[in-house]
């Protein structure tokens, strides 16, 4: 039985296809899609125990394409320079996102690498 796991891809998918669309301006819509997307941040990260107590798998990289989105829109609100709390925020998101997708990254190295040494000792 697969975990119901809510994710931030749409929020943060989303704030970051209407920057691109509007050129980049911080406006009610992105603060509003941000907000919901840290909504959603929040409820991953309490569920991500479960989660892992079900193992690693090559599944968890669902949530690279939220990170990604997240890093983009971290970009932009730092450069935006609203406030000192947004370009905080931004810098936050940056880092957030760049240590999960390199997380990601080195489990899929020691499954990839695991999982050769389990062929080689049965061949």
């Amino acid at each position: 039985m697969s975990p119901c796991i809510p994710s931030s891809a749409p929020s943060f998918v989303g704030s970051s296809a209407y920057l691109s669309c509007n050129g980049g301006q911080i406006d009610m819509v992105v603060l509003g899609l941000i907000g919901y997307g840290l909504l959603n941040l929040f409820f991953m990260v309490r569920l991500m125990t479960w989660v892992l107590r079900l193992g690693l798998s090559m599944s968890l990289w669902a949530f690279s394409f939220a990170m990604a989105s997240m890093v983009n829109v971290g970009f932009r609100l730092s450069c935006a320079a609203l406030d000192d709390s947004f370009t905080l925020l931004g810098h936050l998101f940056v880092m957030l996102g760049t240590t999960v997708i390199a997380l990601l990254i080195g489990e899929t190295l020691l499954l990839v690498i695991t999982s050769r040494k389990k062929k080689s000792r049965i061949a």
